[in-house]
């Protein structure tokens, strides 16, 4: 990211150039990051009679949320190992 000046703004500003693909790619990276953890605390909630009462999760909403949470948790490291052996192979 780097201020430019940006032909479209007044005179004395400055905007942010930044391409909105790699805008939308980075977002969808750090989303696939954040919602391994915010599944954990999600199924965590989810099953605490203290919080949910009558409501806590069922026999198959915990398989299916768990299962979730795991492939998540798989995606997101198996990104990051591609990443690893990426920048191994080209150096």
């Amino acid at each position: 990211m780097v201020w430019t000046k940006n032909p479209d703004t007044p005179d004395n500003s400055m905007a942010l150039s930044i391409n909105p693909i790699d805008a939308l790619f980075w977002a969808s990276v750090i989303n696939g990051f954040l919602a391994c953890p915010l599944l954990v605390i999600l199924m965590l909630v989810a099953n605490n009679k203290k919080v949910m009462g009558n409501y806590v999760n069922g026999q198959i909403t915990n398989v299916l949320g768990w299962t979730t949470t795991l492939l998540m948790l798989a995606a997101a490291a198996l990104m990051v190992v591609s990443w690893i052996i990426g920048a191994v192979t080209k150096s």
